[in-house]
């Protein structure tokens, strides 16, 4: 068999949040080259995290990793646990991408970055945020079939009762 075996990937839903408008129509055009197409969204505000319904990854261009932004990828992680957040920043200090994967980033990376290892990152984001929906999905039934009611851990059943 030959050709590409990314191109049998499903296609990922993209979002870019930044405020450079230049650089996220540079990014849209680069990324079309690797089938990747992308959708904008405005960084930060709670209207923001409204949008993300079926959103499996977030790229986050930013100068830096601002506190503000990384309460926002946070809220972002509350709406929407699932997704997969990339950072791009200008020059991150260690300390800066710590507090960024504490707050739930997948990965950071430093501007300029090339468009093939982005490319690159979107993939194993969009593999990671579709395993762990098929992992989800399957508790999610696996529960059901123990006699858990929605939202219930698993194993607990409301029909049974310990003794004492």
């Amino acid at each position: 068999m030959t050709g590409d075996p990314r191109a049998a990937e499903p296609p990922i839903d993209v979002a870019v949040a930044t405020r450079d408008l230049v650089y996220l129509e540079s990014l849209t055009t680069s990324l079309a080259r690797y089938g990747i197409s992308v959708r904008s969204l405005a960084p930060g505000g709670e209207a923001a995290t409204e949008t993300l319904e079926d959103l499996e990854v977030l790229v986050l261009d930013t100068e830096s990793l601002a506190p503000s932004d990384l309460e926002w990828v946070e809220a972002v992680h509350r709406a929407r646990p699932l997704v997969e957040v990339l950072a791009i920043a200008g020059e991150p200090s260690v300390a800066e991408a710590v507090r960024a994967l504490r707050a739930g980033v997948f990965t950071v990376l430093q501007h300029p970055v090339a468009d093939a290892l982005l490319a690159e990152a979107l993939r194993a984001a969009g593999r990671r945020h579709r395993h762990a929906k098929a992992r989800l999905d399957a508790l999610n039934g696996a529960s059901h079939g123990l006699g858990a009611a929605p939202g219930q851990p698993l194993g607990h059943s409301p029909r049974r009762r310990r003794s004492s």
